[in-house]
């Protein structure tokens, strides 16, 4: 393969230059972020890693990451050779895409994260089958991948795909969040987390492939380089809102848990007082379905983000490239 393989670099009118103000400066935005967005803690106990979301510590990082995002901008937008073209945001498409890709990303994680949790501690499964109950889930995701990427290909249309699997997710989201109760089964949550899976699927390759067919080819490796840290940015911050709203609804009279404190071994469930025990799963049902909520309402934003894409037709392999003014 390596022997017939094509040469990949193309003639350049003049040698190309490495953006490394470019690259400091976004490193500069996104690490503190994510650092503040994973230390972050609604209370802070002695030897916990992290700190209050109020403390002098997030707000630094949060700071810096501010810093850091202006800085970038600028040398972006003087730069001979750019990491990130920001003529590409004034282009509708890549700007929804986008928009679209972090809102979605916002509540993606709150079904993988939060659901395994509910199996535990409501459904009864163990921590090791925990993962393997979210299989419906999985399965969704696959199976709404790859159907809508041939639809697409055939079709020769993104947006109807997109408005349908995004509207689709958030009532998927709702459904959980509406039917979840200290009854579920794990059978009964299971044709639940599939629709919510074939909610999600298929924005993952459609979202770049349409802000692909709308920029030349020269720059769709920095578009979907876009999309994907989007998604990822909006990823992180969703699991950090999250898990706040999931640890500030979590909280059992009499039970150790709530702000600040994990809840117990499932395993010593067993043992633990009915009561107690019934407590606990209302109080995990309460604040699962409250972080649903949550991720619904951010796949409704996405939903109007994806109304705002133009419909536009799929162009062919020999069709004019599209100029980026």
């Amino acid at each position: 393969i390596l022997a017939r393989m094509p040469p990949l670099r193309r003639p350049q009118a003049r040698p190309l230059t490495l953006d490394v103000a470019g690259a400091v400066t976004l490193a500069l935005f996104a690490v503190p972020l994510l650092l503040g967005l994973s230390l972050g803690r609604l209370q802070a106990r002695p030897g916990d890693t992290g700190w209050p979301w109020l403390s002098w510590q997030i707000g630094a990082f949060f700071a810096v990451a501010l810093a850091g995002l202006v800085a970038f901008l600028l040398v972006e937008g003087r730069a001979r050779d750019p990491i990130v073209d920001l003529r590409l945001l004034r282009l509708r498409v890549v700007a929804a895409g986008l928009t679209v890709n972090f809102l979605a990303g916002l509540g993606f994680l709150g079904a993988i994260v939060f659901l395994p949790l509910f199996m535990v501690y409501v459904a009864g499964a163990s921590a090791t089958s925990a993962g393997l109950t979210t299989l419906p889930l999985t399965m969704g995701l696959l199976v709404a991948n790859i159907t809508s990427g041939q639809i697409a290909s055939r079709t020769g249309r993104t947006k109807p795909l997109l408005v349908g699997s995004v509207g689709f997710a958030c009532l998927g989201f709702l459904l959980l969040a509406l039917t979840l109760d200290t009854t579920s089964t794990a059978s009964a949550v299971g044709w639940r987390m599939f629709l919510l899976g074939v909610g999600l699927g298929p924005a993952i390759p459609l979202v770049p492939l349409t802000m692909q067919n709308a920029v030349p080819p020269p720059v769709m490796g920095a578009v979907t380089s876009l999309s994907t840290f989007f998604r990822q940015m909006g990823a992180t911050m969703g699991l950090a809102v999250l898990g706040t709203v999931f640890a500030a609804s979590l909280a059992v009279p009499g039970l150790p848990i709530g702000e600040g404190s994990s809840p117990p071994d499932a395993a010593a469930l067993a043992h633990a007082d009915p009561a107690a025990v019934a407590a606990l799963k209302a109080a995990f049902v309460h604040a699962v379905t409250r972080t649903f909520y949550f991720a619904a309402a951010f796949q409704g934003l996405a939903f109007l983000a994806v109304l705002t894409l133009p419909n536009q037709q799929l162009r062919g392999r020999t069709a004019p490239p599209v100029a980026v003014d």
